[in-house]
Formats: C-alpha cells, sequence, structure tokens
C-alpha cells in the first residue's frame, strides 16, 4: 500500500469521497516536498508537484490553489544540481 499524497487527497475530493473541507484542511498542514533538477536529464518529483500537475488539469478551483500556493511559496527549495557546462559545477 502506498502513502497517502496530496494527489490522492485531491482525487478523493473528485469523487466525493471526502469534502472539500477536509481536503483543504490536509492540504494546508501537508509537509511539502519540492521537485528539482538531478543531473543533466533528470527530474526528482516532490509532493507539491501533485498539486500543481492536478490544479493545470482542473482539479482544484483557482482559489484553492491560490491559499495552497500562499503557504508554500515561502517554503525553502532545494537547489538545483548545476548543469555540466557550468563553471565550477559540483553534483551534490
Amino acid at each position: 500500500m502506498r502513502p497517502e499524497s496530496p494527489e490522492e487527497l485531491i482525487y478523493r475530493r473528485f469523487l466525493g469521497q471526502i469534502s472539500s473541507q477536509e481536503m483543504m484542511e490536509r492540504l494546508r498542514s501537508w509537509p511539502y516536498t519540492f521537485g528539482r533538477i538531478r543531473g543533466y536529464d533528470g527530474y526528482e518529483r516532490g509532493s507539491w508537484d501533485d498539486v500543481y500537475r492536478l490544479n493545470m488539469k482542473g482539479y482544484l478551483r483557482d482559489e484553492e490553489y491560490a491559499e495552497l500556493r500562499a503557504i508554500t511559496d515561502p517554503m525553502p527549495k532545494p537547489p538545483d544540481d548545476p548543469m555540466p557546462w557550468e563553471k565550477g559545477r559540483q553534483p551534490q
């Protein structure tokens, strides 16, 4: 069994299994992680990627996404790995 994710909560609300209020309460306090570029052609997804992607597909209302974005914008984001052509590159 997979651990619960923001993606699952959003889909469960869409299917009517949970209310919008319950979904938002849980998403407001979610310990979000953020994606980052890993190496030349890799991307390591974070839990915020689920919210962003499902918002783009229309599963969240604009005001829901704006509220979640306001919560996550000040959170620290991991740095991307430097690209091979960048001077002094040292993979993390």
